[in-house]
């Protein structure tokens, strides 16, 4: 069995897969004890043989997470992914191409794949909102912005009388309340730089497809430009365990 994982700031998504491709298991927690303990409980019951990680942060570090997994298969292959110069045949553009967080590298070199290398713009929607662009096998770079939660944190924790409890209001119309002016507000700014980017990339690659993931990426299916996109536009959550499964294919 492949156990491939994707650890991100806030959680682990997990698939586990047969030789031939089958998905057996397709699930996600968060990192806290319960969640963990569960997953692992999940584990004892098959035979895993190999592990691919993509790993964000360290926020599984303190519960020892891969470690209790090789505990329980002592013979596991590990395969622990990281940013590279080139993957796939996708170029990395980064000078160091380790800084790359490898969610953006793998997603990035996904999504060109998966459009038969038609030029792909990748908006992950998740702690910050990211944008990296992939065409002619080539990373163009990207933007990283503050994701939504991040800018209404740092409103109330720097400053001393923006205090709201969160109506989770997605509007665009002026806040009569200071929880409806930051949501709003907030809510505004990146949907502003999502369509700013997206019309930069139309300019740039008129046939290019447009990949929008994340945990907020629902929110922003309202955006007017990406609803002329029509079929070049798909909503994905798994890019990185897709990539992990196609490097599995190729090792």
């Amino acid at each position: 069995m492949n156990l491939l994982l994707d650890i991100g700031n806030t959680r682990v998504k997990w698939r586990l897969l047969n030789a031939a491709g089958e998905v057996l298991k397709n699930a996600a927690f968060s990192p806290d004890e319960e969640g963990i303990e569960d997953f692992l409980a999940q584990l004892q019951a098959v035979d895993v043989s190999s592990l691919w990680v993509a790993e964000v942060g360290n926020v599984f570090e303190p519960f020892a997470l891969l470690t209790r997994i090789k505990a329980i298969f002592p013979t596991l292959v590990c395969h622990n992914i990281r940013s590279e110069a080139e993957c796939l045949g996708v170029k990395n553009s980064y000078a160091e191409p380790y800084r790359l967080g490898v969610d953006r590298w793998l997603s990035a070199v996904e999504a060109w794949h998966a459009s038969a290398g038609v030029p792909v713009a990748v908006f992950d929607f998740g702690t910050a909102a990211k944008l990296d662009v992939v065409a002619e096998g080539q990373h163009q770079g990207g933007h990283i912005v503050p994701g939504l939660n991040m800018m209404r944190q740092a409103l109330t924790q720097n400053t001393s009388k923006v205090r709201f409890q969160a109506q989770h209001s997605f509007e665009q119309g002026w806040g009569c309340s200071t929880a409806a002016a930051v949501e709003n507000g907030t809510w505004v700014m990146l949907m502003a730089w999502l369509e700013r980017e997206l019309q930069a990339f139309i300019d740039k690659y008129p046939a290019g497809e447009v990949y929008i993931l994340g945990g907020d990426a629902e929110y922003f299916s309202q955006s007017q430009l990406l609803s002329t996109l029509n079929e070049r536009i798909h909503y994905a959550d798994n890019l990185v365990l897709q990539a992990l499964w196609r490097l599995v294919r190729n090792d």
